[in-house]
């Protein structure tokens, strides 16, 4: 790091032994993607939003971003990213509830009939897969933790690792998965229609098969709204509608840690990466 004047990004896992040098500063900038796991909808288990609920209120989300991310992360609730100027901030408070998770669960008919920790409902086991691509270490790592947060409140889910290929063929052409652990690219406007539109089942990237009549108006209505309130309006009912479904367990967006040299004055880094304002960078 000595001859280092500035690395737009190093592993959060290396930050540590790095942070007491006295010659360079570490400044974080948000990536602009988020990671999830995916409900797919079609499959009968997943009917019932609340069992979706208990799933995503069962993850203890902060666990996952100090031990995979260093800390270097911000929990997330809904498909629009805090770094956008509609976001809603009120959608990531009381995200981690397993109290909550579990009367879901017994609402909706779960119960441990047989014993064993693991819960039923009219003979059939909570039990499900979630799959992953198994050369993205952090993805396995985070399932890991999931599937324990998930044991607790009865629920047996199973990590299935495939091939980068089989991963893309499985979830994106046949749809044959349970759950998803993926991850999204934002770009720097909003644009999600791809993902969450009905239309994107079949021609897009709607994974789940998540059917939402009021979040196609609204994602319609976008494209032809210019009225910068009415916009914004459109933008908090969409995220809050598709917050409420879960049709998802959002999960995080990681930060990027980047180390500067001192030396270098008046850097800003933010989404658009570690170069906005660099005709403004001074050298001391």
């Amino acid at each position: 790091t000595d001859d280092i004047d500035v690395l737009p990004y190093i592993s959060p896992n290396k930050l540590d032994e790095i942070s007491n040098k006295p010659n360079i500063q570490i400044i974080k900038y948000p990536d602009r993607g988020y990671s999830f796991l995916a409900f797919n909808l079609e499959r009968p288990i997943f009917k019932d939003v609340r069992v979706r609920e208990a799933i995503a209120k069962a993850i203890n989300r902060n666990n996952l971003i100090h031990a995979l991310l260093n800390g270097n992360g911000q929990q997330i609730a809904g498909p629009i990213l805090p770094y956008f100027s509609v976001y809603d901030s009120s959608l990531v408070k009381h995200l981690y509830d397993p109290h909550l998770a579990a009367t879901l669960l017994q609402a909706a008919g779960w119960q441990d009939m047989n014993k064993n920790e693991i819960l039923e409902n009219n003979g059939k086991a909570l039990e499900f897969s979630m799959k992953t691509n198994a050369d993205n270490k952090l993805r396995s790592d985070a399932l890991v933790m999931i599937q324990n947060d998930l044991q607790k409140i009865g629920i047996q889910a199973n990590i299935d690792l495939v091939e980068a290929g089989k991963l893309v063929e499985d979830v994106l052409q046949r749809r044959d998965f349970d759950t998803v652990f993926l991850s999204w690219k934002t770009g720097y406007t909003i644009n999600p229609a791809q993902i969450w539109h009905s239309d994107a089942i079949k021609n897009g990237y709607n994974l789940g098969a998540y059917t939402q009549p009021v979040v196609d108006s609204l994602l319609t209505a976008a494209r032809s709204e210019m009225n910068p309130l009415k916009i914004k309006q459109i933008w908090r009912r969409f995220q809050n509608i598709v917050a409420r479904d879960y049709p998802y367990a959002f999960l995080y967006m990681q930060e990027n840690p980047a180390i500067v040299c001192k030396r270098i004055r008046n850097i800003k880094m933010d989404v658009r990466g570690y170069l906005p304002n660099i005709e403004n960078w001074t050298l001391e």
